[in-house]
């Protein structure tokens, strides 16, 4: 429970302080995947998607804006595992933000079960699945074995975060593809990588949606990642990056087809509306982000 207090004092402390003369804003970001029902047809795999949001996002989102953690939990989570917070904790949390993040990779398919397993990650009730009842694959799979590729789920998560707290403003500060096979590949072959160019752009195609026909305030968007760097659990075998990084070869660095795009795009929507994007191909993105490299260089 000690995050969320320490987060409330330290945004007291800045708006008392520092915020009316450095005109800064504090937020968090939260990392939630997207979910859709395993059975469309079954009221309680609909309930389970919900669930799904609340114990995900909802865990660190409500208690900054509502002062509590998701009813949904209280529910769910037996015992005194799940703190409570006191009315003066309560009163300190609610609306300890200017913004609020979101950290979007990949979507999944969400059963209900209505058990407990012996895990913390089952109090939800509901199992995931990149597959639902009939078998159909929601996305294709990166080469992260969590990741799989869905991106009308981000334009779904930045309206579930829109609707539940009162549409604040929101930043993507991470959102970003592995792709498969790729540590494997030749040099050449790899700055090739049109898995995630088609990515970057269809995810981004998403939130101009949210932003143009939702009314979404998403004010910022982030790519994971700049650079391959060390993923977590597996190391240096997987790469994010838009930037090829030659682990081999004194850590050279040599842009992906993917950073031309990204270069390309992310100036073209910071000097026009957002809905002009759309009417852009991704390869002439980038090509544009090629010619414009060639200027700098």
């Amino acid at each position: 429970m000690l995050w969320p207090i320490t987060l409330c004092l330290a945004v007291q402390t800045y708006r008392e302080k520092y915020q009316k003369t450095q005109k800064g804003k504090i937020g968090l970001t939260i990392d939630s995947g997207f979910s859709l029902p395993w059975d469309a047809t079954n009221p309680d795999d609909i309930k389970a998607v919900d669930i799904s949001f609340a114990f995900s996002y909802g865990w660190l989102g409500d208690p900054v804006v509502f002062g509590k953690y998701p009813q949904e939990m209280s529910d769910f989570i037996t015992g005194n595992r799940l703190p409570s917070f006191t009315a003066e904790q309560s009163k300190l949390l609610k609306g300890s933000f200017d913004f609020l993040g979101v950290n979007y990779y990949a979507s999944s398919y969400v059963q209900y079960t209505g058990t407990v397993g012996n895990d913390y990650g089952s109090d939800g009730r509901f199992d995931s699945s990149p597959y639902n009842k009939s078998g159909n694959l929601i996305g294709p799979f990166a080469a992260s074995t969590w990741l799989n590729v869905y991106p009308p789920g981000l334009r779904g998560l930045l309206n579930w975060v829109a609707k539940r707290y009162d549409n604040p403003e929101l930043i993507i500060f991470e959102n970003g593809v592995s792709c498969p096979g790729e540590n494997d590949m030749p040099e050449a072959q790899a700055l090739n990588d049109t898995f995630r160019m088609d990515y970057i752009y269809n995810h981004i195609m998403n939130m101009v949606d949210a932003i143009v026909n939702d009314k979404v305030k998403v004010k910022g968007y982030f790519l994971w990642l700049l650079l391959d760097n060390f993923e977590w659990t597996d190391g240096y075998h997987i790469r994010f990056g838009i930037t090829y990084v030659d682990y081999n070869n004194n850590l050279t660095r040599t842009i992906k087809n993917s950073g031309y795009l990204y270069q390309s795009l992310i100036g073209y929507l910071g000097t026009h509306h957002v809905e002009e994007a759309k009417k852009i191909s991704m390869n002439e993105f980038e090509e544009r982000g090629k010619y414009l490299n060639q200027l700098i260089e």
